[in-house]
C-alpha cells in the first residue's frame, strides 16, 4: 500500500491521472478498503478514480465511500422505452422496417438494460430470427413463436454459449480457466492430452468462430511471443 501511494503521488505530480476500475461489485473487501484508503491518504493528488459497479456492491457495502468530500455517487437509470426503442432502431438500421412484435419482445424483455438489448439481438441473430445481409437485413417473424427468451442477462449470455458447437464451447471453458485475458497457446496446452478436448491445432479456428459472435476479442498485441492474446467481452 505504501509503494502504491508513493507511485500515485509521483505520477500525479507530473500530470493528472485517471484510473478506471470496472466491475467493482466483484471486488473483495480488502480492495474496496484500499480504494477508500487512497482517497483519504492523498486527497490533494490530481487523481480521478472512476469505479463502475452494479447495485449489488451497495447491498454488500451500503456505506462504501459515504461521507467523503471527494466521493460523488452517480446512479445510471435504466433507459426509457423511447430510448430503448431508439437503441434497437440504431442496431437494426439495416432492417427496412422493424416489426412491432420484435420491438415489443426486445423492449419488454430488456426493461431498459442496454447491454441486455445488445446481447438479446445477437441471440436473435444466432437463432436466425434476424438474418444478416450485406446491404439489408430481414426478420423471420414465424421463428419468434417457438423461441424462449431468457428473462435475465445471465440467461441470455448462457443461451448464446449453449448455442455454440460443442468444440467451440469446450475451448471457451478452457480459456476461462486462464482468466478474462487468455492466450491461444495456453488453451492449446490445456487441450493437449485430453481425449475429450479439441485438438490443439483446432483451437485457433474455434477462437475465430467465437470472435465472430463477439464473445471474445483478439488484441492487437500479445504479452507472450508466438501467442495470440484474447479477452472475454463479459
Amino acid at each position: 500500500t505504501a509503494y502504491l501511494l508513493q507511485y500515485i503521488r509521483a505520477m500525479t505530480a507530473q500530470q493528472p491521472m485517471v484510473v478506471v476500475l470496472e466491475d467493482m461489485h466483484w471486488a473483495d473487501d480488502s480492495t474496496l478498503d484500499l480504494v477508500d484508503h487512497i482517497v483519504t491518504q492523498i486527497p490533494a493528488a490530481r487523481l480521478l478514480l472512476a469505479c463502475l459497479a452494479r447495485p449489488a456492491l451497495f447491498e454488500r457495502r451500503p456505506n462504501w465511500g459515504e461521507g467523503r468530500e471527494a466521493v460523488v455517487h452517480l446512479t445510471l437509470k435504466p433507459l426509457s422505452k423511447r430510448q430503448s426503442r431508439a437503441l434497437v432502431a440504431e442496431i437494426l438500421q439495416k432492417v427496412p422496417a422493424v416489426p412491432d412484435d420484435l420491438y415489443e419482445l426486445i423492449l419488454d424483455s430488456a426493461e431498459g438494460n442496454p447491454f441486455y438489448i445488445e446481447e438479446l439481438i445477437k441471440m436473435l441473430i444466432e437463432e436466425e430470427v434476424i438474418v444478416w445481409g450485406d446491404e439489408q437485413w430481414s426478420v423471420e417473424l414465424p421463428r419468434l413463436k417457438g423461441l424462449r427468451v431468457p428473462p435475465t442477462l445471465t440467461g441470455v449470455l448462457q443461451a448464446r454459449l449453449d448455442s455454440l458447437p460443442h468444440e467451440a464451447r469446450d475451448v471457451l471453458q478452457r480459456a476461462s480457466v486462464v482468466g478474462r485475458i487468455f492466450w491461444d497457446g495456453a488453451v492449446q496446452a490445456l487441450s493437449a492430452g485430453e481425449t475429450s478436448a479439441a485438438a490443439p491445432s483446432k483451437v485457433a479456428p474455434l477462437l475465430d468462430e467465437v470472435r465472430e459472435r463477439e464473445l471474445v476479442y483478439r488484441r492487437e498485441r500479445s504479452s507472450f511471443a508466438a501467442s495470440q492474446e484474447y479477452i472475454f467481452k463479459h
